[in-house]
């Protein structure tokens, strides 16, 4: 059945694809954040809005003759091989192994039922082809579009993350909110902001807070690599600060992590960028030194911010072994693993059962072949950073294409991997996708050179080749 989402939806794609004159993979990347919304309602199963945007867009590029699936040179074909192999596993594991073990005593839910094919199966592995197109796009996609794609999504984090602030007004100011529209997955069960110890927990247009963490902490890291690399601007170090703030009150375990992880890549990024470009950014070294002093004031002034922030650091931390949610996954984990070994190491196909986390659900699932195929997929992403750079002339926008995503993706994974669960996420897909067609050029110093074709003069820096008019 069609929910209020479903003409909103409609809408929203008809004016994504005039804004990003029918680029695809970015009109998917803004609508995956609305993950607590479904557009259709089939029983207890809701169709999200990102695929139901792949199948209006998706038959009218193929009309128009506008895809050509081909690798770019230089790309990744170690990783590839990898990911096409673990999607052919996924698959296969979904269609056989529920009838191989058929009958097989499983806990899926915190309930002992016996392993059958359905739905379940069904819709996983929908999701599974749509996230597997989501993968090929790329291959058809220009160098440009995948670029905007990139800012597309963290345009759809920055939405994500004045809808949780809306969401933080409706509890305390009590304004209209439209739960209907923005909630209509018949899997979502938390409707609005509520407190833990005292403190506000938001979880915006996703299915729970810590999905929210997981979900916006691969945008916030796309935009802290462009504070480190690009001069500072008030919109974007304005939307950061937003976005921290957001994850902060998910007040999740996952969240916390993965900003913890994020700080980790982003010091060693400015420090190779300090050293590759010679010295500090004024601008950004007295933000720094502000935003220190700041904190430190507030925190030497008033004893209701360390109060606070003890209470956040216990809720977070200290008092997660004890909580409902941490025994809850801490159960999926251990029934994965019985899973795991009730069938022989194989997994009870995708959709059978599901765990708090990525690799207790692949496991369950895939087996330990899918895990391993999984892992190393991604690890292989990595071989172009301890390859020798290609020397190519022109802009090395590319590079940057890169080591965006690379940083994306590797966030991103940090919070599947602690509270994720099925390997569809659409956005994870198209990162991967980037990452693999996104060859590693030049990043030594070197002389300039004159194109004799465009009348530029292209000057080559530390980092990239920039185009300097003539």
């Amino acid at each position: 059945m069609p929910t209020y989402t479903t003409l909103p939806l409609l809408l929203l794609v008809l004016l994504l694809w005039r804004w990003t004159r029918g680029n695809l993979l970015a009109i998917l990347a803004f609508t995956s954040i609305f993950d607590a919304a479904s557009v259709l309602n089939f029983g207890a199963l809701g169709v999200s809005p990102w695929l139901l945007a792949l199948l209006l867009c998706l038959p009218v590029k193929i009309a128009r003759g506008q895809l050509h699936p081909r690798l770019a040179p230089g790309s990744n074909r170690t990783t590839l091989f990898l990911l096409v192999s673990f999607l052919a596993c996924a698959a296969f594991s979904g269609f056989v192994y529920p009838i191989l073990f058929h009958g097989t005593p499983i806990i899926r839910a915190g309930d002992l039922v016996a392993l059958a094919w359905g739905m379940p199966n069904v819709a996983q592995l929908c999701y599974l082809a749509a996230a597997a197109v989501v993968f090929l796009l790329t291959f058809a996609s220009t160098p440009e579009e995948r670029a905007e794609a990139i800012t597309w999504y963290v345009r759809g984090c920055i939405v994500a993350t004045f809808i949780a602030l809306y969401q933080l007004a409706n509890a305390v100011l009590h304004v209209p909110y439209p739960n209907q529209v923005l909630y209509s997955n018949t899997a979502h069960v938390v409707y609005r902001a509520y407190r833990i110890n005292g403190m506000w927990r938001l979880n915006g247009s996703f299915t729970e807070a810590s999905d929210m963490a997981g979900s916006l902490i691969g945008g916030l890291g796309i935009l802290g690599w462009d504070l480190i690399h690009n001069p500072l601007k008030a919109s974007r170090t304005l939307c950061f600060a937003l976005m921290l703030a957001a994850i902060l009150m998910t007040l999740s375990t996952t969240g916390y992590a993965c900003l913890a992880l994020m700080f980790a890549l982003g010091a060693g990024l400015y420090l190779r960028y300090v050293v590759r470009s010679g010295g500090v950014d004024p601008a950004k070294l007295v933000v720094l030194v502000l935003l220190a002093m700041t904190l430190g004031t507030v925190f030497v002034v008033s004893p209701g911010a360390r109060t606070s922030a003890g209470k956040l650091f216990s809720s977070v931390v200290l008092d997660k072994r004890g909580t409902d949610s941490y025994k809850v996954r801490t159960e999926s984990q251990g029934d994965a693993l019985r899973t795991l070994a009730a069938t022989d190491y194989l997994g009870a196909g995708l959709g059978s059962t599901r765990a708090s986390g990525l690799a207790y659900t692949l496991l369950a699932s895939t087996g330990v072949a899918g895990l391993l195929l999984f892992t190393v997929g991604y690890l292989s992403l990595f071989l172009p950073f301890f390859r020798p750079p290609r020397r190519r002339p022109g802009p090395g926008s590319e590079d940057r294409l890169l080591e965006r995503s690379m940083v994306a993706l590797t966030l991103l994974l940090c919070g599947m991997v602690l509270a994720g669960s099925e390997p569809i996420m659409p956005v994870l897909w198209l990162l991967f996708g980037i990452a693999l067609v996104s060859p590693r050029g030049h990043a030594g110093a070197g002389r300039a050179r004159r194109s004799l074709a465009g009348g530029y003069v292209y000057v080559q820096h530390t980092a990239e080749l920039e185009a300097v008019p003539r």
